[in-house]
């Protein structure tokens, strides 16, 4: 079957690019079914990873991208399944923040060789200079979308002082 294009690049990129972030998904969905997390709960924790380990759900919910209800069922899940808990935050009593637990910090190491495994395969057809040039456009592509967002949440916010 020939793949019909639409003649503008920019729509014809966007489809390329969401039928490639489909397949990786897939990729990381079959590896993640041997793992007792959802790909959803093991981005929450790969985020705590990168972010040295604690973060607040607030903080969380923008960076990965989620509304807030979202995080706290993962939190919810997460926390049964003894791979996050909550600690108060010393600079604020009202809040708290989330953490690895041993076992979370264990299953996260365990599934970042998995990633890196996925990552290796997928993208070894690209050389060290196309690979940083698809890091930068990736991370010019991700602000761009996420300006729109930013500055919604920031109206709102200001509607409510």
């Amino acid at each position: 079957m020939n793949r019909v294009e639409t003649g503008d690049l920019k729509e014809d990129a966007l489809v390329a690019f969401l039928r490639v972030a489909d397949i990786l998904d897939r990729h990381l969905e079959l590896e993640l079914s041997n793992y007792p997390v959802s790909r959803t709960e093991y981005i929450l924790m790969i985020a705590l990873k990168m972010q040295g380990g604690f973060m607040r759900p607030t903080d969380l919910s923008n960076h990965i991208f989620r509304a807030k209800h979202t995080i706290s069922g993962l939190i919810n899940s997460l926390e049964k399944k003894d791979f996050i808990k909550r600690e108060l935050d010393k600079k604020d009593r009202r809040s708290f923040k989330i953490s690895l637990t041993a076992s979370g910090w264990e299953l996260v190491d365990q599934i970042w060789q998995v990633r890196r495994s996925i990552a290796y395969k997928a993208l070894s057809c690209l050389d060290k200079a196309e690979l940083s040039s698809m890091n930068e456009n990736l991370n010019t592509l991700r602000e761009r979308l996420l300006k729109p967002v930013d500055n919604k949440r920031k109206r709102r916010w200001g509607k409510m002082k």
